[in-house]
């Protein structure tokens, strides 16, 4: 039997979402051994929902946390939106 955790984010995280730009993470679905982990995000830019996996995403830092992050993350090349 496998087992696979949701949750759903109580503040979304803002996020950037490879080759569709910047979104925000509502729902997170924790991987069991039959899965990778994924999240459900909303996309600024055009309001679409997509799945998304989590090799496909990176989190803007978290002003409320005590030790700190990069508030705009380096977008790696290769991962901007098409034009």
């Amino acid at each position: 039997m496998s087992v696979t955790y949701w949750h759903e984010l109580s503040e979304p995280l803002d996020c950037y979402v490879r080759r569709l730009g910047e979104g925000f993470i509502r729902l997170v679905m924790a991987g069991s051994v039959n899965s990778n982990p994924g999240c459900w995000v909303r996309l600024y830019g055009s309001g679409q929902m997509r799945w998304v996996d989590q090799s496909d995403l990176i989190t803007y830092g978290n002003p409320g946390d005590p030790r700190g992050g990069r508030l705009c993350p380096p977008i790696p090349e290769g991962w901007e939106v098409p034009k």
